[in-house]
This record gives structure tokens, C-alpha cells and sequence, in this order.
């Protein structure tokens, strides 16, 4: 029995010192990683970060100002007013003024009220913004910035809300001048003379917006002579006198120089 205990014993030393031996060998060489890009075909998947997009910046308002007549500013705000008040025609400008990128003014159209408009998105998109008709209780700088916050106090404050315009006489007609060159050819001719008139007549503005008229009065009968009436407008009305014929330049004392051309018969 103690022989073959010594006989296990044995063997089991034998199996643990092959196994210790075995332990020295030389070890499988282990091939490290390849840091070379597989290149293969193999899909790589690459992580981008989008970019953030910037916000547009505003842009700035410029010095206040009045557009000119005939310029482009001008008619680009009021091509925007018309469109946006559903307007047509002309539109008769008491106030107008603008920083660029907001615009205020005081309009009115061939037809309809006076009206307070403000407008922003200049100077390449214009749009009406807010109204108030003349004389409103809403017609204040104060209203018009909290409802257009694109419009800046100083600008709102260039309006003139109770402003007073005086309105342009009506221009006289032709026919108006006709009736008044007949009458005082008639009186000049005087009661010995009953008979008709055939009357040839013009009438012109000048530069200062005044009116002018020049008429010539021919007698139905003839061997008469033609009667010329010289006259201007003025409070509604037409004043003049007898036309002098008999002077050269008298014509040229009546009448400003920019119209002469425009009246001759």
C-alpha cells in the first residue's frame, strides 16, 4: 500500500516538472497591429460636426433724410405705399423721410384720406409697416414705434403729425380763359359792335407755377380787326387786359420769359 503511494507521488512529480519545462519554451511571436489604413474596400466612417449657421446681421441705419423727387429711393418707398394701401395713381407727398432701412411719411392719393405710413425693410425690400389716418388718435410717434420697433423714436420724430398743408388751387381750364378773353373783347369793342367772336387761345404755367393766358378775339364781320387779350390766374379767377400790339416786346413785359414760346397763336 505504501508502494504504490509512492509510485502516484512519483508520476505526479514527473507531469508537473514536463510541465515546467514546457513553460521555458520559446513563445509564439505575436504580430502587433497594423497602423496602416485598411484600404481594402472596407467603408470607414468618418464623424463631422455640421457647421453652425450665422445668423445674418441686421443692417445698420444711416443719417435720416428727405429722398429727393425723381430719385430711386423715393420711388421705391412710394411704389411700396401704393402697393400696400392698394393705391393707384399719383400720391401727393407732405412728408417723407428715411435712415435707409426704415422710412416715415405723411401721403395722400388722388383719392382718399391724408395718411401717417411707416415702412422698413429698406433699401431693398420695402413694406408698409403702419397707418394712421390724419387727425386719428393713433397719429403719434409713440404708437408708431410700438408698432413698427423697426423704426427708430428719432425718425418717428421727424414727423410733424398736425402738420397743416395748404392744398394747390385747381389749374384753370382752357375753356375758363376762352370765356374771360371773350368778355373783354367784348367790352373793349364795345356796344357798337353786336356781332359774334371766333376766339383762338392758349394758356401756360410757368416755372413758378402761376398760370398765363394769350388770346386773340376775331370779329365775324369783316374788315375788323382782331382784338388780343393778355391774362393771368390768381385766387381763382382771371385778370388781364387788351393785348398791346402796337409796341414790340409788350408781350415780353406781360409774360415771364419760360412761357412766351408756349403761348404763341
Amino acid at each position: 500500500m505504501q508502494v504504490a503511494t509512492t509510485r502516484l507521488t512519483s508520476l505526479a512529480l514527473i507531469i508537473a516538472l514536463a510541465a515546467a519545462v514546457a513553460g521555458c519554451g520559446p513563445s509564439t511571436p505575436v504580430t502587433p497591429a497594423s497602423t496602416t489604413p485598411d484600404t481594402t474596400g472596407a467603408s470607414v466612417a468618418t464623424s463631422t460636426t455640421a457647421a453652425t449657421p450665422s445668423t445674418p446681421v441686421a443692417p445698420a441705419p444711416g443719417p435720416i433724410t428727405a429722398p429727393a423727387t425723381g430719385s430711386a429711393s423715393r420711388a421705391a418707398i412710394l411704389q411700396a405705399v401704393a402697393k400696400g394701401l392698394g393705391v393707384s395713381g399719383n400720391i401727393t407727398v407732405y412728408q417723407l423721410f428715411t435712415d435707409s432701412i426704415a422710412a416715415v411719411g405723411d401721403i395722400q392719393g388722388s383719392s382718399g384720406p391724408r395718411t401717417f405710413v411707416a415702412l422698413t425693410g429698406g433699401p431693398g425690400a420695402w413694406k408698409l409697416a403702419w397707418t394712421a389716418p390724419f387727425g386719428s388718435s393713433l397719429a403719434n410717434a409713440k404708437d408708431l414705434v410700438a408698432t413698427a420697433p423697426r423704426v427708430s423714436a428719432a425718425l418717428a420724430g421727424k414727423l410733424d403729425f398736425k402738420k397743416i398743408v395748404k392744398k394747390p388751387a385747381a389749374a384753370p381750364t382752357l375753356s375758363s380763359f376762352k370765356t374771360f378773353a371773350l368778355k373783354s373783347a367784348r367790352s373793349f369793342a364795345g356796344s357798337t359792335y353786336t356781332g359774334s367772336f371766333a376766339v383762338t387761345a392758349k394758356i401756360a404755367k410757368d416755372s413758378s407755377g402761376a398760370w398765363w393766358g394769350n388770346a386773340v378775339s376775331e370779329p365775324a364781320t369783316s374788315g375788323l380787326e382782331p382784338i388780343g387779350v393778355w391774362g393771368t390766374y390768381s385766387g381763382g379767377k382771371w385778370t388781364g387786359e387788351i393785348a398791346d400790339y402796337s409796341t414790340d416786346g409788350a408781350d415780353g413785359a406781360f409774360f415771364p420769359a419760360d412761357v412766351l414760346a408756349k403761348l404763341a397763336l
